[in-house]
């Protein structure tokens, strides 16, 4: 998805991030259920080779969700750092505007029922509060790059 400024994509990065992480949580469990299973299965059959070869998938199935926990740690980081960007608004109308757009995922309509504005009002607000928003220039370089492309 294309963003009209590297700001706007960087804000919207926390609505994308809260899918890809359930998407981690959901792979974590399905790794969980299939071992649920497979011990199962196993532990009625006399011991000897498959349990050793059980035991090295579980043992790499662990390692799988090592990985998977770490990569939802680092997009929690970066959706702190969002959080972080939001908070840099001075003004507690923009910034409540902002937190229900990205980090909460509300729509435009929903946002201004919630606020009291009309949408156009809302937009406006918006675009100031865009304006308004400090993130560290290595972010923005970033972004920049990717919304060109």
């Amino acid at each position: 998805m294309r963003y009209g400024s590297p700001v706007a994509a960087y804000l919207a990065q926390a609505r994308q991030i809260d899918g890809l992480i359930q998407a981690k949580l959901e792979q974590i469990a399905q790794l969980r259920a299939s071992i649920t299973r497979g011990t199962a299965m196993l532990s009625d059959m006399p011991r000897g080779g498959p349990m050793r070869d059980w035991t090295d998938t579980a043992a790499r199935v662990a390692d799988m969700e090592t990985e998977l926990r770490e990569q939802i740690n680092l997009m929690i980081d970066i959706k702190g750092e969002i959080t972080e960007a939001i908070l840099t608004v001075p003004d507690m109308e923009l910034r409540t505007l902002l937190n229900y757009r990205y980090l909460t995922g509300w729509s435009w309509g929903r946002i201004a029922d919630a606020m009291h504005y009309d949408r156009a009002t809302i937009w406006r607000k918006h675009k100031e509060a865009m304006a308004a928003v400090q993130i560290p220039e290595d972010k923005l370089q970033h972004l920049a790059t990717q919304c060109n492309t």
